[in-house]
């Protein structure tokens, strides 16, 4: 589960990016290593830079609604939770999550 969710995060992440840029990703500490280790994964292909914020969501959640380019989760139930406590920032339709039009 956390290799989709590693996936999926690199392949936005992919996508989402222009050269030299910066992106903020925002989430829990359990996959912070794994995502962190992803990010520079994709520094080094991509030339953009990648800061990982992390840990319990009280402590990021704030800065993460005005900063956040990404938000990942550790299961399915904290990514609804997430969607609950960011409605500007995400919004959940299809089962799919994606940016807010305007975020």
């Amino acid at each position: 589960m956390i290799r989709s969710l590693l996936y999926v995060a690199v392949v936005l992440l992919l996508g989402a990016a222009p050269a030299s840029a910066q992106l903020r990703v925002f989430g829990p500490g359990g996959p912070a290593p794994a995502m962190r280790d992803a990010a520079d994964r994709f520094e080094q292909q991509s030339g953009t830079k990648v800061e990982i914020v992390s840990g319990p969501t009280p402590q990021w959640i704030d800065r993460a609604r005005r900063e956040a380019d990404l938000i990942y989760s550790g299961s399915d139930t904290m990514m609804t939770e997430f969607v609950r406590a960011l409605p500007d920032l995400l919004h959940q339709s299809d089962g799919r999550l994606s940016r807010c039009p305007g975020g």
